[in-house]
């Protein structure tokens, strides 16, 4: 911070500093204030329930494919089994 206030010569160069100072405080205030909204929205109720529902989507989506597979591998000669018994006893 001091080694830029030796470069200070002129009344230019004054302000120019003033202007590289106001600057940099902008943006460690806007830092500051995106950490501030950022550390609201995760406590808010919203976010909560957005968070919880979408995590249980996942969970039953894959809940859902790994069902869907086990079926498949295990069930599905079964389902067929039991669709041709059905034929049968409505035909008799």
């Amino acid at each position: 911070m001091f080694e830029s206030l030796k470069d200070i010569k002129t009344i230019q160069d004054i302000k120019l500093q003033k202007a590289r100072l106001r600057y940099e405080a902008i943006l460690a205030e806007n830092k500051m204030m995106e950490s501030f909204h950022s550390i609201g929205q995760v406590f808010s109720i919203i976010y909560t329930f957005r968070k919880v529902t979408s995590g249980l989507s996942y969970v039953y989506q894959t809940y859902l494919k790994i069902s869907d597979f086990v079926s498949r591998l295990f069930g599905g000669s079964k389902k067929e089994k039991k669709a041709d018994n059905q034929e049968e006893t409505v035909r008799y």
